[in-house]
């Protein structure tokens, strides 16, 4: 639910500004068609005040998207102020459950026992995903396919200008830092499912030194033990996250609407 959730919430913004970008680039047409939307454009307009009037269920969603619109853009400023920070938190927590995973194989290995099939390969996944949302991280200095942005001169221009000008000034900048925040959203969802599978792989652990059916550990294991029963299920999940968040981080996002407005523009 709560993925579900966070991807209508993305497909919202990102719709609102992406329609921000298109209405931009049809301003620069030929005088001819500038002409004729002028006369077409006010009957679409009352057409659409008529809906509007006749669908206030529509009214609604128009506000809240209008809602989640101001709260993201009010989030801007201080994740591009305290990205250093965050970064810093979540490459720190990453390393401290490579540790953990790492502890949980050695301990395993000099008792000379075995993990099955499953969890091995769950283990192995653990060990090599949270190296790869290393690797997001450092995507979030240095994107792939996205030169425009700089933390320092983002700050100096939204203190300059702020942020709603950037909307209409660059909105392939402002979808860039949404998309920004987007993939630390996806990446710590992946830290806390990466904890609970490696706190449950523990429990597993203990419950097998101590040969015992009842307690804390069982408790645990219960509880949060269902990367390790459904291994094949939180495997994609985790993948899902970790390209979603790739994309996201990357810049790949941004350039794909890019090159669909091109497209649009053309045609």
């Amino acid at each position: 639910m709560l993925i579900e959730l966070l991807k209508d919430l993305f497909v919202e913004v990102f719709g609102i500004i992406f329609q921000k970008v298109l209405d931009n680039n049809r301003n620069i047409s030929s005088p001819k068609e500038q002409n004729t939307k002028d006369i077409i454009e006010p009957i679409k307009r009352i057409e659409v005040v008529y809906k509007y009037k006749q669908s206030p269920q529509r009214m609604d969603v128009e506000s809240d998207f209008g809602i989640i619109l101001v709260v993201v853009l009010g989030i801007v400023y201080p994740f591009i102020k305290y990205q250093d920070i965050i970064s810093r938190v979540l490459m720190c927590s990453i390393f401290m459950l490579e540790i953990m995973i790492m502890f949980i194989v050695g301990y395993v290995t000099r008792r000379g026992w075995k993990f099955n099939d499953e969890t091995q390969s769950l283990v192995i996944f653990n060990m090599l995903s949270s190296l790869l949302s290393l690797i997001i991280l450092v995507l979030m200095k240095t994107p792939l396919f996205f030169d425009r942005y700089s933390q320092s001169e983002m700050l100096d221009y939204i203190d300059e200008c702020g942020v709603v000008k950037l909307l209409f000034d660059d909105s392939s900048l402002l979808m860039y830092i949404i998309s920004q925040m987007g993939a630390v959203l996806f990446l710590v969802i992946f830290i806390v499912k990466l904890m609970l599978s490696n706190i449950s792989l523990l429990a597993l652990i203990r419950i097998k030194v101590t040969g015992k059916e009842r307690g804390f550990w069982v408790f645990i294991y219960n509880k949060i033990g269902n990367s390790c029963r459904r291994i094949t299920k939180y495997i994609k999940e985790s993948c899902f996250m970790l390209v979603i968040s790739f994309l996201l981080m990357s810049g790949a996002f941004v350039k794909f609407i890019e090159l669909i407005q091109n497209i649009g523009t053309k045609w």
